[in-house]
């Protein structure tokens, strides 16, 4: 490679605008050291083929990949670009501007965080300067740059094979560079380097080269998200959570079956999906593992985000896409959780219950520790059964254990409270899951509910160690709820002639401490 030559290439099917961008590439200063090559490719059965065409060509270390409607105004362009490529061998790739990560639709300019500026003719009415954030050090690295102009130091081929028209070459390329261990950045622009005139869009060859993307380099630009089914013979009910994981618009998913069923209905059920679709893991339990089973799933998980799917609940379409991109729009995040709608065995919207009352009307971020406090005040887990929330995987390692101790009826709110002690909420006002309720759960149910008379005081009295419940109000009141609670399942089990799980629960002896804290 030429380490002294700079080579423009141009893809051209419009001479005159052509002769325009290279009055501006010849106006620009050059130094006696460097070289200037300039290769327009004329009959290219596309903008990749046409680029690999004149990358060979070429010996030339730097190569600028030059759009014919663009036009450099930057004088000293030339130097700075070589500048920034010695100083920096790990960036492989640079344009002028473009999206720090990539949305799930592969779409750059719809990202939440761009860099970059560039002047654009407006409709015909002037240039406008498109000023994004501004770069603070010698390059900010992003997903994807616009490919107007992309400036390389390394030669990587196009993907000619699949992309065949104008249109999402250059964010592939980007992958490409990335996929090879390369940087891909923005430069800081002192001064804004480009004009640019855009031609209008072909929605439909956009549309068609878009899911092209998508298909080929989606696990590349979103991470792994691991979605997690323990089941116990529900085989219908499993079948719908199945499809409701697989009909997600966001793509790069491991879904995790972990099935404890006494018959071989769920396998033989999940196995026409399995085999078709390589996202799908599906084991099945050679003994029971009962409470242990979703801790199998977890401990399974590849993701960097955990979502887990009871098998009678459902997901909405978008829920992972949303939730995802909340996480990473908010790296303080920690959970992630949303509204959710009550169904009936038939899939029946039923009205809103007390433990699934919308808590804000919009998105809203929320602090950890406020939400915890809320929460354990009011005796009422308004975060959500596992099927609503999301977390990552780094934040929690064993489920259902909180201050060392292991909860049973309550140890979905045991991992809630370990994630809320390490960082924000981010709760989603629209209805992203679907929590079926049926003659077959535990909730409510006798043969459980005397479980969460120790559990709900030890974690009242645990969750003060980490900054919960701080505030003496805020104590007296978790304590109080937890007494009038506590009274009524009493009263329950008495009714029903099973004080024995009263006694085996010690629930005189829970009672009578929440009393005298309440009283001192």
């Amino acid at each position: 490679m030429n380490e002294s030559k700079i080579c423009f290439i141009t893809c051209v099917d419009n001479e005159f605008a052509y002769e325009e961008c290279l009055r501006y590439i010849h106006s620009l200063d050059v130094s006696e050291e460097v070289m200037i090559e300039i290769i327009a490719i004329r009959d290219a059965d596309n903008i990749a083929e046409g680029y690999n065409r004149a990358m060979k060509k070429s010996d030339a270390r730097y190569k600028i990949y030059i759009q014919q409607e663009a036009f450099v105004i930057n004088k000293r362009f030339i130097h700075e670009v070589i500048d920034l490529f010695k100083l920096n061998p790990q960036l492989g790739m640079a344009g002028v501007i473009g999206a720090r990560k990539l949305p799930p639709n592969g779409i750059w300019w719809l990202a939440d965080e761009k860099y970059g500026k560039v002047y654009r003719d407006k409709d015909q009415n002037g240039l406008q300067l498109v000023e994004e954030k501004e770069v603070q050090s010698d390059y900010e690295k992003v997903d994807a740059v616009d490919g107007l102009v992309i400036c390389t130091q390394y030669d990587i081929n196009w993907r000619e094979d699949l992309f065949k028209t104008e249109y999402m070459y250059d964010v592939a390329q980007a992958m490409e560079f990335k996929r090879a261990g390369y940087d891909v950045g923005i430069p800081r622009q002192k001064q804004c380097w480009f004009i640019q005139d855009r031609n209008p869009m072909n929605n439909e060859l956009h549309e068609q080269q878009r899911n092209v993307f998508v298909n080929e380099y989606y696990a590349q630009f979103q991470p792994l998200v691991s979605i997690l089914i323990p089941t116990y013979n529900r085989v219908d009910f499993l079948e719908q959570a199945v499809q409701s994981v697989l009909s997600q618009t966001y793509r790069n998913i491991e879904l995790i079956i972990s099935d404890d069923s006494t018959n071989l209905e769920s396998q033989q059920m999940i196995k026409p999906y399995s085999t078709t679709d390589h996202r799908i893991h599906y084991i099945k339990n050679p003994e029971r593992l009962e409470m242990k089973n979703a801790q199998h799933c977890l401990d399974l998980a590849q993701g960097v985000f955990i979502g887990f799917l009871m098998d009678d609940d459902l997901f909405a379409p978008s829920k992972v896409e949303k939730m995802v991109a909340y996480f990473l729009k908010y790296p303080e995040v920690s959970l992630v959780t949303s509204y959710r709608k009550l169904i009936d065995e038939n899939n029946n919207i039923l009205e809103d219950g007390r433990y699934n009352q919308q808590i804000v009307k919009e998105d809203t971020l929320l602090d950890g520790i406020k939400l915890g406090d809320i929460v354990l005040k009011n005796r009422n887990n308004l975060i959500g059964e596992p099927t609503t929330v999301m977390f990552k995987k780094v934040d929690l390692e064993t489920l259902g254990e909180f201050r060392g101790r292991k909860f049973t009826m309550i140890n979905d709110l045991a991992s809630w409270l370990v994630l809320l002690n390490k960082g924000k909420a981010l709760y989603i006002a629209e209805p992203l899951s679907y929590f079926r309720q049926h003659s077959g759960q535990n909730q409510n149910n006798l043969k459980y509910m005397y479980k969460s008379i120790p559990d709900w005081f030890e974690m009242i009295e645990a969750s003060r160690e980490v900054g919960f419940l701080l505030s003496s109000k805020d104590y007296q009141e978790a304590i109080s709820n937890y007494i009038r609670v506590t009274l009524w399942i009493i009263q329950t089990y008495k009714d029903q002639s099973q004080t024995h799980k009263l006694i085996e629960a010690d629930a005189s002896g829970y009672l009578k401490k929440a009393i005298e804290i309440y009283v001192q």
